[in-house]
């Protein structure tokens, strides 16, 4: 066992789901506060839209791309943020991940982008 029972990080665009990966990888939970959603790219550890739920409705990166950048620069994006937000956690219920939570960082004031993604197995 390589010691790691959790991951956190406040990662900008991909990050968070390079964050993700090494959840995976070390079989750990994850905690993580995602930000600049418009910084999400294309590279070889992660295939976007990333989960069976979201491919159904967004099938190419383009289209996903596009809910990314609302997501950063919509005074509404919330929509947009748990749009993506979803598909991540959806990608770790398809790879045996049960418990997934979005929850907020507090106060609400602290980050435009407070969501706050928790998951464990």
């Amino acid at each position: 066992s390589s010691g790691i029972n959790a991951e956190y990080g406040h990662a900008c665009g991909s990050a968070t789901d390079a964050v993700i990966q090494q959840c995976i990888t070390h079989n750990a939970a994850l905690v993580s506060s995602p930000c600049c959603y418009g910084k999400i790219v294309n590279f070889s550890v992660v295939e976007y839209p990333q989960s069976k739920l979201i491919r159904r409705e967004v099938s190419t990166f383009p289209q996903f791309m596009e809910i990314a950048r609302l997501a950063d620069h919509e005074s509404d994006n919330e929509e947009y943020m748990k749009c993506i937000d979803i598909d991540r956690l959806e990608a770790l219920r398809d790879v045996g991940y049960s418990f997934l939570e979005i929850r907020k960082l507090k106060p609400p004031t602290c980050s435009p982008k407070n969501n706050l993604l928790v998951a464990h197995r």
